[in-house]
């Protein structure tokens, strides 16, 4: 049986979510600044108020641009991770956010959770299956102090367990590892989940035709 692989995976600074984030914030100051010296100079040519029409311009156009160019990086870098792992191409990848993903490699099973890429022998697999569990959802009726603190433990439990439910779904494998006996693939899209259940039930049936094949050779 060949022995399951995990290795660590790191966004590049350069599309960083966290490092977009302070790129456009650094514009948006930029922006405030211009505004700012534009009330305290009290500038009358007209030149403050054009200048804050472009700096705010070229803020929203900065965002825009950032936020989509990084997402399209930080997918090219998950899947080139991906295939790294694999030693090869990777038939299919859904990616969920830079910290969950599953592909499909040649004989592997792949996943990204939480800064870790694992590939996983299909023949090491014990068990696999997926949840979006639901919740219960309190609601208080009502007026006065006591229907007031009682809604807001009400707003408190219901946030919990919501936080709960989201933590709790997707996709998960269980796995021949003491070091990482299980997997999750975190997504609450069920659409996708029920994709993934038929695309991982066909390549365990193309692994045991291609090992059935071997044996019988």
């Amino acid at each position: 049986m060949s022995k399951i692989k995990v290795k660590a995976f790191y966004i590049p600074s350069s599309i960083d979510p966290t490092a977009r984030f302070f790129k456009i914030m650094g514009w948006l100051v930029v922006f405030a600044a211009i505004v700012f010296l534009d009330v305290q100079l009290k500038l009358k040519t007209g030149i403050g108020p054009l200048l804050s029409f472009f700096g705010f311009g070229l803020f929203l156009y900065k965002a825009f641009t950032i936020s989509t160019d990084g997402k399209t990086l930080e997918r090219a870098a998950i899947k080139s991770a991906l295939e790294d792992a694999a030693f090869g191409p990777v038939e299919r990848v859904s990616i969920v956010s830079c910290k969950s993903a599953i592909g499909i490699g040649e004989g592997f099973l792949l996943i990204l959770e939480k800064g870790k890429i694992a590939a996983i022998p299909f023949d090491a697999i014990r068990d696999c299956w997926w949840e979006l569990p639901g919740y219960e959802q309190h609601t208080v009726y009502g007026t006065g102090a006591g229907a007031i603190a009682a809604s807001f433990q009400a707003n408190a439990a219901n946030s919990v367990a919501r936080a709960h439910a989201y933590k709790n779904s997707g996709f998960f494998f269980k796995v021949q590892s003491i070091d990482y006996p299980l997997w999750q693939f975190h997504t609450t899209d069920q659409r996708l989940l029920r994709q993934w259940e038929e695309i991982i039930q066909q390549a365990f049936e193309r692994h045991a035709s291609s090992s059935a094949k071997d044996t019988a050779a």
